[in-house]
């Protein structure tokens, strides 16, 4: 079996480009990325993508 360290598509570097939104509505927000592999397409996986969901309460004063 063959160690992720001998293998050089996994030890080189990795260039990725991410770009993302977020917007707040009310107490709540919600955020996309997606990240892309822009150099090496053979080491990493090429896409990515991330969804996210944030409540805010209200604050007592």
């Amino acid at each position: 079996m063959q160690n992720a360290e001998d293998v050089e598509e996994l030890t080189e570097n990795k260039y990725q480009l991410s770009l993302g939104l977020q917007q707040r509505i009310g107490h709540a927000q919600w955020s996309l990325a997606v990240t892309e592999n822009i150099s090496n397409f053979s080491n990493t996986p090429d896409i990515g993508a991330q969804l996210g969901l944030a409540y805010f309460p209200v604050e007592r004063r």
